[in-house]
């Protein structure tokens, strides 16, 4: 069994890595609302914890 499993050697892994880091691969989104959640920015995530009527950041 290699060492460097699941990729065949060394080099295998650190091209399959380099392509990872240069955003050549990636996971795809599953759909429109996926895709949506992935964009957004801390702004929107601050607005969607204000409207909740439990305060996450204390204990209860």
């Amino acid at each position: 069994m290699s060492p460097y499993r699941p990729f065949c050697s060394k080099k295998c892994q650190l091209i399959d890595l380099g392509e990872w880091a240069n955003e050549e691969k990636a996971i795809p989104v599953k759909g429109p609302q996926d895709e949506a959640n992935a964009q957004m920015d801390i702004e929107d995530i601050e607005a969607m914890l204000s409207e909740q009527e439990q305060d996450f950041f204390k204990p209860s």
